[in-house]
């Protein structure tokens, strides 16, 4: 589904100024807007395709200090290809992980940082 955001200004001043389904009703508002402001200022329709993230998981980041504390971040799922081997850091061990709650990420990593533990201690 095409979705169309009307936008206007630059840069600090720039925003969304409504959203629409139909591109016709945000074409009269942007001729309505465009009618009574400056050149600077004027609204135009950028086009989005709606629904295309298959949101059925995410990308964590999660990294483990050597004080125990865990630290997770989510990753643009659409991306994907992030290297799934732990990486030891001067503090931390690190992990990118699929999964589709930050429970079930803690715990995948929590496994894999486990295991990439006992090798290095070569268990």
């Amino acid at each position: 589904m095409k979705i169309y955001v009307v936008t206007s200004g630059q840069y600090s001043d720039y925003g969304i100024n409504g959203v629409f389904t139909v591109k016709e009703k945000a074409q009269k508002y942007v001729d309505i807007y465009n009618a009574c402001e400056a050149d600077y200022d004027s609204a135009r329709i950028e086009e989005y395709e709606a629904d295309i993230i298959d949101v059925s998981g995410f990308w964590f980041g999660v990294s483990k200090y050597d004080t125990g504390k865990l630290y997770c971040s989510t990753y643009d799922v659409r991306k994907g290809g992030y290297d799934l081997t732990v990486v030891r850091h001067s503090e931390f061990v690190h992990v990118f992980v699929f999964a589709d709650s930050i429970d079930k990420a803690k715990k995948i990593a929590l496994d894999r940082f486990t295991q990439f533990e006992a090798q290095e201690a070569g268990i």
